[in-house]
């Protein structure tokens, strides 16, 4: 390095060598963080899932979509939400009938299996007893 002034290049030089190794701390850190969450998400599995399970409206209050009339894709099967550790759900082909419904074990600790009510409907969806439609008139007499 050509300098005229020899204590302005010497704090040049520190301040360089201060910045790569800033530069090089930052770059681990990112690192360890996104094989941290690699790690979470495809070895351990350690994130939540939300799907739907079959229900029976005889037994429980289930949800049930709100379909346009023209909607050939929407289904109208009444279902319960469940919310389950994905390592805890067993691997299975689409259409394996070895494969068993998605359930909550006695006990399992991270999983629940919710029942519809007025307080937990989303938009497009409605409950089978007609407790959330007050007012309409699929309201349960």
């Amino acid at each position: 390095m050509n300098c005229h002034d020899k204590s302005l290049c010497y704090n040049l030089e520190v301040f360089d060598s201060k910045s790569k190794i800033l530069f090089i701390s930052a770059v681990i850190i990112f690192l360890c963080a996104g094989l941290w969450r690699y790690y979470e998400y495809f070895v351990a599995q350690d994130f939540m899932i939300s799907s739907r399970i079959n229900c029976d409206p005889s037994i429980s209050s289930c949800f049930v979509s709100t379909c346009d009339p023209g909607d050939s894709e929407c289904s109208t099967d009444p279902y319960l939400k469940i919310i389950k550790k994905a390592n805890k759900i067993e691997e299975c082909t689409f259409g394996d009938e070895k494969c068993s419904s998605m359930s909550c074990e006695n006990g399992e600790k991270d999983c629940s299996i919710i029942s519809c009510n007025i307080n937990n409907v989303m938009t497009g969806e409605h409950c089978s007893d007609g407790l959330d439609m007050v007012g309409s008139e699929e309201v349960k007499k």
